[in-house]
């Protein structure tokens, strides 16, 4: 009996949250979620490597219960034109161009129909994330020409150095090389801008003269680590914040970043 009467309790609340996003006074100050991966694998998981099959539920959850993906392209049109989203808005992020994402995260993704970013270091492409010494393989262009279907890919710098530590001029150099080597490779880029490392300077003068530098070179939004959703409209569309999905995440930990907005 308790059983039946917590069962009809949670269908309400769940009803009262649709309910909630869908009317008119509320879609005017409605949430948004960036989901952020990095490896996919099929054997083991750690920090930054999620399961396949546990991404498999986590996408079968969001279909399950009308979540719709969408592109950074759709979030700055709606941000700048003021088109219109879906009623669930998601936005699934890649970080590294990792060549499991090919292999392990894709297909999933095209059996669901479901859109998703993945963040470039331009100066990686083709090779290993040497970044942190390690040996994992990064998709080619052959390989992310494959994806544009769904995939929409971003910038994630050139050198993948932590802005946090470098200096106004180290970070204006990178911008421009990774405008220039993204410029001259040919590939369909979207002018989109994930920081190395999800963070951005603390002092508020070079913070400012980072984000004027990534508009200055054409990028119309960029992307950071911290664990909340975003507020639409947006805020800062150089500060659109990503909650980050560890392979040690369960799906109740899932849902719970999701529907409560924290990492």
């Amino acid at each position: 009996m308790f059983g039946l009467a917590s069962a009809a309790i949670g269908v309400a609340i769940s009803t009262l949250r649709s309910w909630l996003w869908l009317s008119p006074q509320h879609r005017t100050r409605t949430t948004l979620v960036v989901l952020m991966y990095h490896k996919i694998s099929d054997r083991t998981c750690d920090a930054l490597t999620v399961r396949q099959r546990d991404f498999a539920a986590q996408l079968h959850w969001l279909a399950q219960n009308g979540y719709t993906p969408i592109s950074f392209a759709e979030l700055i049109a709606y941000h700048l034109h003021q088109t219109n989203l879906p009623q669930k808005p998601i936005i699934l992020s890649f970080d590294d161009n990792y060549h499991n994402n090919f292999v392990l995260a894709y297909p999933l993704l095209k059996q669901l129909g479901f859109k998703a970013t993945v963040f470039v270091p331009v100066g990686y492409v083709g090779k290993t994330n040497a970044w942190d010494d390690g040996s994992e393989p990064l998709m080619s262009y052959e390989t992310m020409r494959q994806m544009t279907d769904l995939i929409e890919f971003g910038i994630h710098s050139h050198s993948h150095k932590d802005y946090r530590t470098l200096t106004a001029d180290e970070i204006a150099a990178d911008i421009a090389a990774a405008s220039r080597t993204a410029a001259e490779s040919g590939f369909p880029y979207s002018p989109i801008f994930a920081y190395p490392y999800g963070g951005l300077p603390k002092n508020p003068v070079l913070r400012r003269q980072v984000k004027t530098l990534l508009e200055r070179h054409g990028f119309l939004c960029a992307a950071r680590i911290k664990g909340t959703a975003n507020t639409l409209p947006l805020r800062d569309r150089y500060e659109i914040c990503r909650i980050g999905i560890s392979g040690y995440d369960t799906l109740d930990d899932f849902i719970a970043k999701l529907e409560n907005g924290k990492a």
